[in-house]
């Protein structure tokens, strides 16, 4: 399944259950009505009971307010909840839970393992790395993904997990929970939280008026006609108030309910993900085993859980009288059946912990294997099913200038130098090598680089590294940039960084800024400014800004200006093609120009790749195909709905194995695609 289609399948559910919130909260509303007009049959005689009780029940303005106040009763609780959870974040949830945040530089074995297989999974996944919490307290096999955003994504797994699990199967937990992150169940999570707690206060609200009348029954004398009156009309409201309460509490458990079947169907699109993403059913299996063994389980001590249960990666509470209606999550023998079809049903009696020495033995050397393993790169084929595989050889070295572009609010936009050169002018067509598919691809970053990627200040001096001009004047400039916008600490650490990145290839340089990213979320917001003008500076310090530069500003600084609300989210303003159409002719026609092994090769991968959108166009000149308008496109097209994306996406990845051979510089445009439009790197098969 691929991103979209895991997408839309989470949109249909959303709406499906708005649609489904929305009627109960009507019903509630107008049932609610109902009983506000009961309170007249207090003060009315027998003989005209019937008629005062039809004419407040039809009475248009007493209706309106009823739906008014009740409808914004919800609403408000809703906002009220959603800003405490935003208010709180997702660090503040992880600590309720026990949590403890993992650095990068941790010595810790089992610390360190859990952080690896984290940005092991995230690499392949095509994200940033999340921040990894473990919740040191809880023996339990568990995990859960918390967030608003995959910018500020967190990554919660128990000890049990950590210290029971192999590396497989903690690789697919992991992997399920990233699948979470990727699949945009964070944000339904949050969701769902606010609009139950919405439907909670009508009983809330219906269960304190019952009560002050309860109240004024006991404490009130009866001594004249008027008082029994009186008496009566508190009587009624009490009674009308018991009903709205049992309304309410009604329209709760069904919400719940609801909540809990999106909840069980989201966690086999999650376990589907963990198997796309590792490759490996057995490992996603194994720990579903093991949690099913009666002396281990996936229970959570931590109180917050109950109010978080259905963001784990399996059931937190321990008993078992709930019905599978009231489970949070699916049976486990369903799930292990879904995804490991030869399992006889016999969960493990024990659970061994693991040996220190058997961590030791997963040394940095053997990063490399597994990330291969992950992402599928070292026998990789391509097919027109495969959603976006993107295989890079051979290196390019073209150089690209381009015109200034004003930053809009919603996505990061490179400053770029004031000159015009087209993207493929100084790549020349490699007539002696035929058009092939590139075989191999970087794994894992080196030993010595993965080592020193440990805290903000070296994420910082690795990211400068990777734009670094080793011309003799343009790297004094640079120089003389970093002096005045870093600390000294980076600039004493900052050679031991140019001298890790200075072998590696343009794919493992962006592997790196991937990796150096998290560590950049822990600076304060006026560090992460000077970073940014810093790194914009270096990149323009040589007045031409190529390619590479390029997709590295907005694969770092997109999500990070996000996260430190430099720009505001995307939202989707475009949802027909042909309001977009000229952008994409200008990104068609740039992917298409930068491909070009022998002439006309642009010709036949832009009509290929134009086939699978609506409408005629014609592959516009080089000349026109500069950075500078590929630049401004994708910042347009990152406002279009994802159902464009996907074609856009689509189109573009024809465009690209056309001719079955693909360099560092369409993969580069590729990412630089994806993370405009902020979209996961497309997973490797």
């Amino acid at each position: 399944m691929t991103f979209f289609e895991q997408e839309a399948k989470s949109r249909k559910l959303s709406r499906r259950m708005t649609l489904m919130f929305l009627l109960s909260a009507l019903i509630t509303v107008l049932l609610w009505h109902a009983c506000i007009a009961a309170i007249c049959l207090a003060a009315a005689d027998g003989d005209t009971f019937g008629q005062a009780y039809l004419q407040v029940l039809l009475n248009p303005e007493l209706l309106g307010i009823d739906v008014a106040v009740l409808g914004g009763l919800i609403f408000l609780s809703y906002l009220f909840k959603s800003g405490e959870l935003k208010k709180l974040g997702p660090e503040g949830i992880a600590a309720s839970l026990s949590g403890t945040c993992i650095s990068r530089s941790t010595e810790d074995l089992y610390e360190r393992r859990l952080y690896n297989v984290v940005e092991e999974v995230a690499i392949a996944a095509g994200i940033q790395t999340p921040r990894v919490y473990m919740m040191k307290g809880e023996k339990s096999i568990n995990a859960c993904a918390i967030g608003h955003s995959v910018e500020d994504a967190v990554v919660c797994v128990t000890a049990g997990a950590v210290e029971r699990l192999t590396r497989d199967e903690l690789q697919g937990v992991v992997a399920h929970e990233i699948g979470h992150i990727v699949n945009s169940d964070i944000i339904l999570n949050y969701r769902l939280i606010g609009v139950l707690f919405g439907i909670q206060v009508i009983t809330i609200v219906a269960l304190t008026i019952m009560r002050m009348g309860i109240s004024g029954l006991s404490n009130r004398t009866y001594r004249s006609k008027s008082d029994s009156k009186a008496a009566l009309a508190i009587l009624a409201i009490v009674v009308v108030t018991a009903v709205l309460c049992a309304i309410g509490w009604l329209g709760s458990f069904a919400g719940n309910l609801i909540s809990l079947a999106i909840s069980r169907q989201r966690e086999y699109l999650a376990d589907a993900s963990s198997v796309r993403l590792t490759r490996n059913p057995r490992g996603l299996a194994g720990a579903l085993m093991k949690i099913g063994c009666p002396s281990v389980g996936s229970a959570i001590q931590a109180p917050k859980s109950v109010e978080t249960a259905h963001m784990f990666f399996s059931s937190v509470f321990s008993s078992s009288f709930l019905t599978e209606l009231q489970q949070t999550h699916p049976p486990l023998l369903k799930r292990i059946l879904a995804i490991y079809p030869s399992f006889q049903g016999e969960f493990p009696q024990y659970v061994d912990l693991l040996r220190e020495e058997e961590l030791r033995e997963e040394d940095a050397s053997a990063r490399s294997a597994r990330i291969a393993a992950l992402t599928g790169r070292s026998d990789a084929t391509f097919s027109d099913q495969d959603q976006g595989d993107v295989h890079v050889d051979q290196p390019t070295n073209a150089d690209i200038d381009h015109d200034y572009v004003e930053p809009e609010a919603g996505i990061h936009k490179p400053i770029l130098p004031d000159k015009t050169t087209p993207v493929r002018d100084q790549v020349e067509p490699e007539e002696s090598t035929p058009p092939r598919l590139a075989g191999q691809l970087g794994g894992a970053l080196p030993a010595t680089l993965d080592s020193f990627l440990t805290t903000k200040e070296s994420a910082r001096a690795v990211i400068y590294a990777l734009v670094w001009d080793r011309r003799s004047e343009i790297s004094r400039r640079m120089h003389m940039i970093l002096t005045s916008h870093d600390t000294p600490e980076v600039l004493r650490i900052f050679p031991t960084a140019l001298k890790h990145v200075g072998s590696l290839t343009k794919n493992l340089k962006l592997t790196a800024a991937r990796c150096a990213s998290p560590l950049l979320k822990s600076m304060t917001r006026e560090e992460y400014q000077r970073f940014r003008q810093a790194l914009i500076a270096l990149c323009q310090t040589d007045a031409r800004l190529d390619l590479f530069e390029y997709t590295l500003q907005v694969s770092v600084l997109r999500d990070l200006d996000v996260y430190y609300r430099v720009s505001r989210p995307i939202s989707v303003r475009y949802r027909h093609f042909h309001d977009v159409a000229p952008e994409v002719n200008i990104v068609l026609s740039t992917v298409a120009h930068c491909g070009e092994l022998y002439y006309g090769d642009a010709h036949g991968a832009y009509d290929a790749a134009w086939s699978k959108l609506p409408g005629d166009a014609t592959l516009l000149p080089k000349a026109q195909c500069q950075l500078n308008s590929f630049s401004v496109a994708l910042n347009k097209l990152a406002y279009v709905s994802s159902e464009l994306k996907e074609k856009i996406l689509d189109a573009c990845r024809t465009c690209v194995v056309y001719d079955d051979y693909v360099t560092e510089e369409e993969d580069a445009l590729l990412s630089a695609i994806h993370a405009s439009l902020g979209v996961p790197a497309p997973v490797w098969k």
